[in-house]
């Protein structure tokens, strides 16, 4: 599948029961959702994240629900929960000097952001 991208920083995938979605980090560009839709078999724009700075990285985990990690060029960290009617919302942000990505583990059954 093709989507509309401009210097693609990081994508990454979730599926939480029937949907299916993609994360799209463009350069300067709010984070873009693609949710699959299996009528069109095709993914179809979503939903927009706005940060305050410019994401240099993405990642997921899933604790309950899927979460989605956003890391910007400012230090400043998002985790965001996937809601079925409202899409993904700021379940937590804040910033750590340096911080550049924040990678999900799972270690004795506790997950943990490294």
């Amino acid at each position: 599948r093709k989507v509309p991208s401009v210097k693609c920083i990081s994508a990454v995938g979730v599926v939480t029961g029937p949907d299916s979605l993609f994360v799209v980090a463009n350069e300067d560009a709010p984070l873009q959702v693609y949710k699959y839709h299996p009528k069109f078999d095709n993914y179809y724009f979503y939903q927009s994240i706005f940060t305050e700075s410019p994401v240099l990285g993405l990642s997921t985990f899933y604790a309950g629900d899927p979460c989605l990690c956003a890391v910007t060029k400012g230090g400043q960290f998002y985790i965001y929960t996937f809601q079925y009617l409202q899409g993904w919302e700021v379940l937590c942000k804040g910033e750590i000097d340096g911080l550049q990505a924040l990678v999900p583990f799972k270690l004795s059954n506790t997950n943990y952001l490294f």
